[in-house]
Order: structure tokens, then sequence, then C-alpha cells
């Protein structure tokens, strides 16, 4: 009896142009506040645009508790909110920009 090998899928590119939007769910976002909590990101994605919302996440319950990535003067920006506890961050690179067109990996 033979095994049906699963072909790999090509992953799905999605592309906007600036009013479109899809959504899913982060079941439980408050369990992050647990300490032993751990969680992967990973996406790719391509603009020309500096300043610009990525990704938004809430709880379904509450838009108090929310997790949003975007581009910021052509720079990473994350912010994660969960019981009014906020966590902020920016990332650049001096004379670097991700506004360029290109396709760019962001994982953390």
């Amino acid at each position: 009896m033979f095994n049906k090998v699963k072909q790999p899928q090509e992953p799905a590119e999605l592309t906007f142009s600036g009013r479109e939007y899809f959504t899913f769910e982060i079941p439980f976002i408050t369990s992050i506040l647990t300490p032993n909590y751990q969680e992967e990101f990973y996406m790719e994605f391509k603009t020309s645009r500096s300043s610009g919302l990525l990704v938004y996440a809430s709880a379904s319950s509450s838009n108090q508790d929310y997790f949003l990535f975007g581009l910021q003067d052509g720079g990473l920006y994350f912010k994660l909110n969960v019981n009014d506890h906020a966590y902020e961050k920016s990332f650049s690179i001096s004379g670097s920009f991700l506004h360029n067109n290109h396709w760019h990996s962001v994982k953390f």
C-alpha cells in the first residue's frame, strides 16, 4: 500500500490597492500575558508606500486587545496592546528603506 505524497504548494500572494483587507482570528489573545507564551510570526511583503498598516488583529470581544504591524517612514513598526498593557517598537536601518517595491521577509 502506497501513501500519496503531497506536493508542496506555493504560498498564496495577496495584492491590495489600499482599500482591501483580509481577516483572521487569533484565539485567546490574552494568553500572550502568560510568562511562558511564545508565538512566531512570519510574512513577506513588498510595497512602494513608506507608511501603512500590513497586519491588524484584534480580539473579537474587545477592540482594546490588538496587534498591529506595519511600516512607518520606511521602517518596521510593531504594537501589541493586551489588557491595557501596550508594547510598541520601531525598527529601521540607517539609509535603508523597505518601501522599494522589493520583497522583504520578516520573522519575529
